[in-house]
């Protein structure tokens, strides 16, 4: 595992859906408000980047989101929400997504091993969607304090 400790800001500008993920059931909550996130943005013709981002918050608080070209018009059920990090262990993962649980024990055991404290928020940003599983990209970033 190549995980990276990067001090330099890291900075997204999202619109999304979020929620708790009750009993810590993330993936579905998750895949539950990227559908509703992505239902807004096609019924309003929104233009965006295409790369999905998961912000994970304290109390299994889950935000899923998107870099827009514009600012949506207001009311439509899309929150904004501002991602600052400034020290954050970073982490690329190349394949399918069922290898992210073994990414993040193996994660958490270098940062252990280094003696840093991490805090929120935790991100994961998911490159294209490609049917090739074995190529599909995440990124991982966990804030440190």
């Amino acid at each position: 595992m190549e995980l990276q400790i990067i001090n330099q800001n890291y900075t997204l500008s999202l619109y999304g859906v979020s929620g708790t993920a009750v009993n810590r059931a993330f993936a579905e909550t998750g895949m539950k408000l990227m559908g509703e996130m992505w239902k807004t943005i096609q019924a309003h013709k929104l233009k965006h980047k295409g790369i999905n981002v998961w912000v994970y918050e304290a109390n299994e608080h889950l935000f899923t989101g998107v870099e827009l070209e514009d600012v949506p018009p207001p009311g439509i059920g899309l929150e904004p929400k501002q991602v600052n990090l400034k020290k954050y262990a970073y982490y690329k993962l190349v394949g399918p997504y069922s290898k992210i649980p073994a990414a993040y024990e193996e994660i958490r055991a270098a940062i252990k091993r280094q003696a840093l404290d991490t805090c929120f928020p935790w991100l994961e940003v998911y490159g294209h969607w490609t049917p090739d599983e074995s190529k599909l990209e995440t990124e991982i970033f966990i804030c440190l304090k």
